[in-house]
């Protein structure tokens, strides 16, 4: 199997839509970081000078205010995990798909086998066995049940980072706050991420760099389960060559793959992925904060226009 087959095989579909959805939230948090927003850059020249006379005041006020709701970045989190969770489920399928012997020696408890099941179409039965291996499943734990959920289907080695696993925790936990308890801290949330820095009572807020390394984190976790089957099947594994989802990340998801050439660590190759270089980021940022306090100079000011941001996003290797 070549990459090419590779990426066209049911479970390498499965991770190309996952990188795709997450392609597309990691460049909306890549335009906020660069300033370039509704109330940032140019966005607040045009809202000021609409706001001269008082006319939206009040308009401007609420956008304003909307534009810092911590519920713009825990968004991004909990959409990003359900992308995850459909890719596990469409991963494993896919797996099943190209090697159905692979568990034949495996003990998948609750498995009943029906005679409406044998005559069933393929797919209700690729739903019914994966639905058998997940009701297999006894922990709680997120990083447990993926990595048992894998196991059936000899993916649980090797072992992703510590720090990108901490991460992708404190990423399900932040979900799970933000989905069942309206972004307020509760006591378990207090006490199970309390490295976090929350008391009970406490709005669970996110900085966009807080965005960005979580959402980075469940990136990073799903290309490694991606690579898994990548060395399995003697391709190269694949890398995001990108600070912008945290430096030390991307290092020790480096160190996971000594096999990876050095070219491979210093260009990517996939097409459609790559952020701006330093120099370009640097621009973006200067051009911002000069819209910025361009914004509170007369509407006869010159307004002052930003670099573009790139339209793409991080390279995989």
């Amino acid at each position: 199997m070549d990459d090419s087959t590779y990426d066209a095989s049911p479970p390498g579909l499965a991770y190309m839509n996952f990188h795709a959805f997450m392609e597309r939230i990691l460049r909306l948090s890549s335009m906020a970081r660069s300033g370039i927003g509704l109330t940032g850059g140019l966005g607040k020249i045009l809202l000021k000078l609409a706001s001269k006379d008082g006319k939206y005041t009040d308009q401007l006020a609420q956008i304003e205010e909307l534009t810092e709701d911590p519920l713009i970045h825990s968004m991004a989190i909990m959409a990003a995990w359900g992308a995850f969770d459909a890719f596990i489920d469409d991963f494993c399928k896919g797996v099943m798909v190209i090697d159905p012997s692979i568990l034949e020696d495996k003990d998948i408890r609750n498995k009943q086998i029906k005679v409406s099941h044998l005559l069933a179409p393929p797919e209700v039965k690729l739903e019914l066995v994966y639905g058998a291996i997940k009701s297999s499943i006894d922990t709680r734990k997120i990083e447990e049940r993926v990595e048992q959920t894998l196991g059936f289907f000899n993916l649980d080695t090797p072992e992703t980072a510590p720090s990108i696993t901490a991460a992708f925790i404190d990423s399900y936990k932040i979900r799970n706050v933000w989905a069942h308890s309206a972004g307020v801290a509760d006591p378990k949330f207090a006490k199970e991420a309390s490295h976090l820095g929350f008391k009970v009572g406490d709005e669970v807020r996110l900085t966009l760099d807080d965005t960005a390394h979580y959402l980075g984190a469940i990136l990073y976790y799903g290309l490694a389960i991606n690579n898994r089957l990548r060395l399995k099947h003697n391709l190269l594994p694949s890398a995001i060559l990108t600070d912008a989802l945290g430096a030390k990340l991307k290092q020790d998801f480096l160190d996971m793959y000594p096999q990876l050439p050095d070219e491979k660590r210093e260009a990517g190759s996939f097409v459609g992925w790559r952020v701006e270089t330093p120099e370009e980021t640097e621009q973006i940022r200067r051009a911002s904060e000069a819209a910025s306090e361009a914004a509170g100079t007369t509407s006869g000011s010159a307004p002052v226009t930003p670099t573009p941001a790139s339209s793409d996003l991080p390279t995989q290797a």
